[in-house]
């Protein structure tokens, strides 16, 4: 996926070609500098994720995250697995304590779910983010499933909480963790501008967040579809560890699981409703 695009749409159902004889990479500017070559403003980008402090899907988010001028990265997630949580808190609060990433990042371990990790990372530590990032998690969550997904139910809770969020999952078999991570990026990077004027913890809540799922496919996704959840009982499968259909020449679908099914990373927005459920 290096020097391919994400392009933000606002017509639904839009495929984005990600082929790099399509979308040429930038030149060598800063990932969010202008065309007069200003530096691009810092932000900081809180990571959290479902599947703990040390899961190598989030240690590959925020290594790809470093690389990125003006980012200031803080991690902050469960101490151990809490996939399947959804939006769920614990009363009167999780504790945290210093940990490190898989890569040795420093990072902050809740001993509770992915929700009170956010939760720990706004009140204990006082962050102030401009946007977080949930994952990469371990399995998609596409569909229903994003209902029950920690992943899903960190970013809810930061939209709750009035922060810009956006959760990646990847395929269950196989996860292709570089490739998820690079699309964080990408969709960081395109809207980075509307992130600079940092939102403010309790402010306005948000009622949607982003999801992008990414499939593993020999030769790489075939490009990025934007488009809905999959509706409850769809005959897509949701959770399936088998291969995706990468040789599918289909490039019009009607949900997150179809376009993931024929090879496709995708993304969808996510309601999100005003009390965790």
């Amino acid at each position: 996926m290096r020097g391919r695009h994400l392009v933000k749409r606002s017509v639904p159902l839009a495929a984005v070609l990600l082929a790099a004889s399509i979308a040429a990479p930038v030149a060598a500017a800063p990932a969010g500098a202008s065309a007069a070559g200003k530096k691009p403003k810092p932000i900081t980008v809180l990571v959290t994720n479902d599947d703990g402090v040390a899961a190598p899907g989030m240690d590959a988010v925020v290594e790809a995250l470093r690389t990125q001028k003006g980012v200031k990265v803080v991690v902050v997630a469960p101490a151990t697995n809490q996939s399947g949580s959804g939006s769920k808190t614990t009363p009167g609060g999780a504790p945290g304590a210093p940990a490190t990433t898989a890569s040795g990042y420093e990072a902050y371990a809740v001993t509770g779910f992915p929700a009170d990790a956010v939760n720990y990372a706004f009140d204990e530590l006082g962050i102030q983010p401009n946007v977080v990032i949930s994952g990469s998690n371990l399995g998609q969550n596409m569909g229903t499933i994003s209902e029950i997904s920690g992943t899903v139910g960190a970013a809810r809770q930061a939209a709750r909480r009035g922060i810009p969020a956006l959760a990646v999952s990847s395929q269950i078999a196989n996860p292709d963790f570089q490739t998820a991570a690079e699309l964080a990026v990408e969709w960081l990077r395109e809207n980075r501008k509307s992130f600079t004027k940092k939102a403010k913890v309790d402010g306005t809540a948000r009622t949607e967040i982003e999801s992008i799922n990414v499939p593993t496919c020999p030769g790489g996704v075939k490009g990025l579809y934007e488009t809905v959840l999959a509706p409850e009982g769809t005959t897509e499968p949701l959770v399936t560890g088998d291969p995706v259909n990468c040789a599918s020449t289909l490039s019009t679908f009607t949900s997150d699981a179809q376009a993931f099914n024929n090879g496709w990373a995708s993304i969808a927005k996510v309601t999100v409703p005003a009390t965790a459920g």
